[in-house]
């Protein structure tokens, strides 16, 4: 939370960096298993860090879309953050 307030520079970009990591992870798991029922994102690091993950625009969900040509298959699969640790 205090990375999120924008406190340190450093920790934010590092923030930023993990949670592209963790998008894009996320957008490879979905291109394996394609669950058409959906992806449901959950564990520790979800809740904690919902603030930097949600939203179309954040650096999660752009990395999570940016898998070139095969791009289009991630618009079937629903993505779920389960909040509960």
């Amino acid at each position: 939370r205090v990375v999120a307030a924008g406190d340190c520079p450093a920790a934010r970009k590092s923030m930023q960096v993990f949670a592209a990591a963790y998008g894009s992870e996320c957008g490879t798991c979905a291109l394996k298993f394609i669950p058409l029922g959906g992806l449901y994102v959950c564990g520790g690091l979800t809740p904690k860090n919902i603030d930097i993950i949600e939203g179309q625009q954040s650096e999660f969900m752009k990395a999570y879309r940016d898998k070139g040509r095969v791009s289009g298959l991630l618009e079937g699969v629903r993505m779920e953050a389960i909040m509960v640790e």
